[in-house]
């Protein structure tokens, strides 16, 4: 991993560590300081905080910091900031969607809508997904209540899988059904 200097990323100058610093060592993840000053070592994050800080000048203040996080990370389609990226025209040349794909609510065709998000089984077995504006419920089985697990979503492609790695469900969503059984599974 490359970071900047930053004081939450570097306690060399303080003869120590940092948290961040202990934790990478700790998961054995090499962990390198870009030089002092130059910006171009970790330029690509250098070019998000600029794009970034144009976005917010052009907003009204925010009332919250939670406000401030929505509005950094999302705009008002509910695209997501690499969702954005993708959409530009460099991005929509070069990577064509797969046959068969539909593109999510308010994207353009032959863009994949991809989103990750972490939740917990329910006590009924199900875990609960917004879908093109609606909640749809994905079975996964009783005897997983509780645990938790990450969804990776590719427009109506749906996974379920354990923090451990392990595959639940997988299956394709069905836009006209609020509940996702085990018959739409995929092999």
């Amino acid at each position: 991993m490359l970071t900047d200097n930053g004081a939450v990323y570097n306690a060399g100058t303080r003869k120590g560590k940092t948290v961040f610093e202990s934790e990478l060592e700790r998961l054995g993840i090499v962990y390198k300081h870009s030089r002092p000053y130059p910006p171009q070592t970790c330029g690509k994050i250098e070019r998000f905080h600029q794009t970034l800080k144009v976005f917010l000048a052009c907003q009204r203040p925010a009332r919250s910091l939670r406000v401030l996080q929505v509005r950094s990370t999302a705009s008002s389609s509910s695209t997501t900031p690499c969702a954005r990226i993708a959409l530009s025209a460099d991005a929509r040349r070069s990577r064509p969607t797969s046959p068969g794909t539909r593109p999510a609510q308010g994207l353009p065709l032959g863009t994949t809508h991809f989103r990750v998000r972490t939740d917990k089984v329910d006590r009924s077995g199900k875990v609960t997904l917004r879908y093109d504006s609606k909640f749809v419920h994905i079975g996964v089985g009783r005897r997983f209540a509780g645990t938790p697990i990450r969804l990776y979503v590719a427009d109506c492609d749906v996974r379920v899988i354990t923090f451990d790695g392990e595959l639940l469900r997988h299956l394709e969503i069905d836009p006209s059904r609020r509940y996702q059984g085990r018959d739409r599974e995929i092999e």
